[in-house]
């Protein structure tokens, strides 16, 4: 089988996928806080200052320049795709046709809250992984600071890279928008979800946000009208930046 045949067996598996018993049991009494966001909206900044347990990963791109070295490692794909088939890995995602992220047990902090970036695709494949609890907290950013954060992450990035961060950045924001208003209208079978935006003006508060709901205490939501209204100034950023 093709290396490239692999992947895309490696994508398909991606939401059955779990860890052998002896990886899996070692994040048994692990709680995960997944953190979904665009590129540029404050993820690493937040989850650094929240003073939680920040969860590293291992992927087959190539090292970027604002990568943190204490957090993520580099590998082939093919010792990746090995380490899937043998189930060393506690989760992974095939973004394709060629990238691989990952996670093993010892990239967690066992018996303890810990906090890790997540696609919004990846949210509903988490449920199985063997976390003593999964929470979400996604990330909005208002228009005019992300702006000015992507401007600089776009610099002298491919083409490819920058409408792939644009269209996930889309797809990341509609998915928590829709899961904001799912719980104000109190459907069943809703997240654990926080939203928080990422105004510098208030990071302090939105960092005792995130620890208050890590801890599982009540938070109070921010309203439907401003998540909605952040949400489109992302989007008019999005669609606007190639103009």
């Amino acid at each position: 089988m093709s290396i490239e045949q692999r992947l895309q067996q490696a994508y398909e598996q991606q939401a059955e996928y779990q860890a052998n018993d002896i990886e899996r049991a070692k994040i048994a009494g692990a709680t995960l806080l997944a953190v979904v966001g665009a590129r540029g909206a404050g993820k690493n900044h937040l989850m650094r200052a929240s003073g939680l347990h920040v969860v590293g990963g291992e992927t087959n791109r190539e090292p970027r320049a604002d990568d943190d070295p204490a957090l993520t490692t580099y590998d082939t794909a093919e010792r990746m795709l090995q380490a899937i088939k043998d189930r060393e890995y506690i989760q992974y995602g095939v973004h394709l046709p060629d990238l691989i992220y990952a996670t093993r047990a010892s990239h967690f902090k066992p018996d303890d809250i810990n906090v890790k970036d997540i696609w919004f695709d990846a949210i509903p494949m988490l449920g199985n992984k063997g976390f003593k609890e999964v929470k979400i907290i996604s990330i909005l950013s208002p228009g005019n600071q992300w702006l000015e954060h992507i401007k600089k992450r776009f610099h002298n990035q491919s083409e490819r890279y920058i409408v792939d961060s644009l269209t996930e950045a889309e797809h990341s924001v509609r998915w928590s928008l829709a899961n904001q208003l799912a719980r104000t209208a109190n459907l069943a079978n809703t997240l654990d979800h926080l939203v928080i935006i990422n105004d510098h003006d208030h990071t302090p508060e939105n960092v005792d946000r995130i620890q208050r709901f890590a801890r599982g205490e009540h938070v109070e939501p921010l309203s439907d009208e401003l998540v909605r209204d952040t949400a489109e100034e992302m989007f008019r950023v999005a669609n606007s930046y190639h103009k």
